[in-house]
């Protein structure tokens, strides 16, 4: 029954401390609501001086709500604008978009509308998260070579139809340097990549010790994490965030390369011998000492996003190219199984990349002077 008791008076006294501290802020509140209403009325009836005197104070407490400083700075500014003090008026308005990047002045006030092009709005940071499929994913050889006594006639990395060349996901984040429409971008990708190798052998060794044409595929996959570093340009200034707005854009850059090393393999790799039609085919050849596990590489591409009060939805179009050889050539002739049984040796080779995402992100926007024209 006791605890009870002191329960309760515990609670009671908890929230008459909070109601106590809360009361203040109300009031205050309430104050700066009232020193408004009069000095609206003291613009309407032409006392500028007196709206500067009242609203101050006011204006530079954060305990006030959003729309009512958001207020207070835009008839601030607009009796700065009036009195002809450019440099308060501009002060004034900047505090009002760092409040509020979506301001619009409308037309209701045309001298705000004037201030408003001596600033520009850009984003200062955006988050950008994705995903989507690889189109394409094509070995480029640089150097081609062969099991001893077997020559390579015809080589192809088409896909069959069930093929999948890969999938991507990840997340950027950029920050804008130098210019309102130019980003710095850093982010990183998780990807899956998948080609196939379709080769004419001639003079390929059978099982029996005898040679002859034959045809050799195979189907190799792989996973990566990718650590991208890249320069964006937005081809509008976003100068009225507010709006809804398509936002073109190209990058460019280049990523660091990390293959999971347990999941590069050779999928079902089979070989055909023409004239005896024996056939040799086994599930999957890990490749683990037969890649280089880091690479780099470097990437391109252009997309629009959709753009609507911070928010946005994208697209993009996405090409890259590794920088090194994909082949650990200390261990090309390596494998026994590959070298005698499906007489293959690797290429020396790199791996480009076509891709299609889309994903959603957010801006958030900084305001400042236009000291040029942009």
């Amino acid at each position: 029954m006791m605890y009870r008791i002191f329960e309760k008076t515990w609670t009671i006294a908890g929230v008459l401390l909070a109601l106590s501290a809360a009361l203040p802020v109300v009031a205050q509140q309430s104050s700066c609501e009232a020193v408004y209403r009069q000095a609206l009325n003291d613009f309407n009836a032409g006392r500028l001086d007196r709206v500067i005197s009242g609203v101050s104070e006011c204006v530079s407490n954060r305990n006030n709500s959003r729309p009512l400083r958001r207020e207070m700075l835009s008839l601030l500014a607009m009796v700065y604008t009036f009195l002809d003090e450019d440099e308060n008026a501009e002060k004034a308005y900047l505090d009002l978009l760092q409040l509020d990047p979506f301001h619009s002045p409308g037309t209701d006030a045309p001298e705000l509308a004037y201030l408003s092009e001596r600033f520009v709005t850009y984003p200062k940071f955006s988050f950008y998260v994705f995903g989507g499929p690889l189109l394409g994913v094509k070995p480029q050889v640089s150097k081609s070579y062969a099991a001893p006594g077997v020559t390579v006639r015809e080589l192809s990395y088409r896909r069959n139809s069930g093929d999948p060349a890969g999938a991507m996901f990840g997340l950027t984040a950029t920050v804008n340097i130098l210019h309102p429409q130019l980003d710095l971008g850093m982010g990183y990708t998780f990807s899956t990549q998948s080609f196939r190798y379709t080769a004419q052998l001639e003079n390929a060794l059978q099982s029996d010790g005898a040679r002859g044409a034959a045809q050799l595929s195979f189907f190799e996959q792989h996973r990566w994490s990718q650590i991208p570093v890249f320069l964006n340009y937005r081809f509008n200034k976003t100068n009225q965030p507010g709006k809804t707005q398509l936002i073109p854009h190209l990058y460019a850059g280049v990523t660091l390369d990390r293959m999971h090393q347990s999941s590069a393999r050779l999928i079902a790799p089979t070989i055909r011998f023409a004239q005896s039609g024996e056939e040799v085919s086994t599930g999957i050849v890990l490749l683990e000492d037969l890649r280089n596990t880091l690479n780099s590489s470097f990437i391109a591409g252009m997309g629009i996003k959709l753009h609507r009060r911070g928010f946005f939805f994208g697209i993009d179009i996405h090409y890259s190219r590794m920088l090194r050889n994909l082949t650990q050539t200390k261990d090309r002739y390596s494998n026994e199984l590959l070298l005698s049984t499906f007489n293959y040796v690797d290429n020396d080779f790199k791996l480009s990349r076509f891709a299609v995402g889309a994903g959603v992100g957010c801006f958030l926007f900084r305001s400042k002077r236009k000291y040029a024209p942009y």
